[in-house]
């Protein structure tokens, strides 16, 4: 074998290798790595959880908005029927019926204010 065929032999081989080398670095920057997919799917999973959270406790302060504002309605119409029957029967002498109804609703609007002033804390 002549020393130009080893050095054509020898350029072809770096050449290959140069190639290939070349290919892989190629194909590796172009192409995702299994292990940074894992890293990205990790890092989407993870906010994915922190948005659902974030939406669960926002659903939970509206709710409990809304049980303070359905509470604070019942407590005034409970009100209103005290108002109404002490203004009925203001200079008038209440029968028994009626002071039981007076006495339930002064019960319910008491434990109406007791939720209310819990659900206040949580609330504001």
């Amino acid at each position: 074998m002549k020393l130009k065929e080893k050095i054509a032999i020898a350029v072809g081989i770096i050449a290959i290798l140069g190639f290939s080398w070349k290919a892989v670095t190629y194909i590796d920057k172009r192409y995702a790595n299994a292990q940074e997919v894992r890293k990205d799917v990790q890092k989407i999973e993870q906010k994915q959880e922190k948005d659902v959270q974030r939406i669960e406790q926002k659903q939970e302060k509206e709710a409990q908005r809304l049980d303070y504002k359905i509470l604070s309605d019942q407590l005034e119409r409970n009100q209103e029927r005290i108002w109404k029957i002490e203004d009925r029967f203001e200079k008038k002498k209440m029968d028994e019926t009626t002071k039981e109804e007076l006495r339930l609703l002064e019960l319910k609007k008491e434990n109406v204010q007791k939720k209310l002033d819990v659900l206040e804390k949580v609330v504001k």
